[in-house]
C-alpha cells in the first residue's frame, strides 16, 4: 500500500502570508519555488494533520 504523506511533509504544500496569518495551499508543481496552479486550499495557520480526500498523491480506487 502506497503511503500518502501528511500535507506538512509534502513538497506541494506551500504557505502564503495573508496579513497576520499563513494560508496553506496544495500546488501542482511539486518542489518548485515558483507558485503554480493551486489544486486546493489546505487551511490557515497550519496544514491539516491528514491529507484531504482530493489529494493528488492518494491512490485512485
Amino acid at each position: 500500500m502506497k503511503r500518502v504523506p501528511h500535507c506538512s511533509g509534502c513538497k506541494r504544500c506551500k504557505g502564503i502570508n495573508a496579513g497576520g496569518y499563513v494560508e496553506y495551499y496544495c500546488f501542482n508543481d511539486e518542489g518548485s519555488n515558483v507558485y503554480g496552479e493551486t489544486v486546493g486550499s489546505l487551511g490557515a495557520d497550519h496544514p491539516p494533520k491528514t491529507s484531504p480526500k482530493w489529494c493528488p498523491k492518494r491512490e485512485k480506487k
